[in-house]
């Protein structure tokens, strides 16, 4: 996901967000081998008839790392996600257990045929399609989760050691340089 030289981001297979290219730094150096365990959609339901429920919209894959699966205990995944990619679109479809609403997304980057500048904008749009195929009315929440990669050097991002900004990177919102 991403326009042309604008950066890019990887929806990975098991439904996270991945190999952020968004710092200036290319090639070998920013890939799936170092990957932000916390960049991912989950949802939540409630309805009178039902008790709440909440979803990482992950799917773990055989591939997918011991220290993934350690964070699946917390916000449990789905049973699957089904992707079908048309670039610069790809619509996922969430098959979620015993949930009450059909869920999909549909990520997209900007791509306009001989217009380089609006096709190389830095941005992607993730559009959540909910359907309550029931007549009774159901409280849906989405969120998304994102580590804050400011001051990362590109590499090695799961290891304290090498990266003495882990969990210390803040932003902090200013007016005029006075901190709000």
């Amino acid at each position: 996901m991403g326009g042309f030289g604008g950066g890019n981001i990887f929806l990975a297979g098991d439904g996270s967000l991945q190999g952020f290219n968004v710092t200036g730094i290319y090639g070998d150096q920013v890939t799936n081998e170092t990957p932000f365990d916390g960049n991912f959609f989950s949802i939540s339901s409630s309805s009178p008839s039902t008790k709440t429920q909440a979803f990482a919209l992950l799917s773990p894959t055989p591939s997918s790392p011991d220290r993934m699966r350690e964070k699946y205990s917390v916000l449990p995944p789905i049973k699957s996600i089904t992707m079908e990619g048309k670039y610069p679109t790809a619509n996922i479809t969430y098959d979620i257990d015993d949930f009450p609403c059909q869920v999909t997304l549909e990520a997209t980057t900007p791509m306009i045929p001989t217009d380089v500048k609006n096709s190389s904008l830095p941005l992607s749009s993730f559009t959540f399609h909910v359907d309550n195929p029931s007549n009774e009315p159901v409280d849906i929440r989405l969120m998304q989760s994102q580590v804050n990669f400011i001051g990362w050097k590109g590499v090695n991002w799961g290891d304290d050691a090498s990266n003495a900004m882990l969990d210390q990177n803040v932003n902090t919102p200013t007016a005029n340089g006075i901190v709000m």
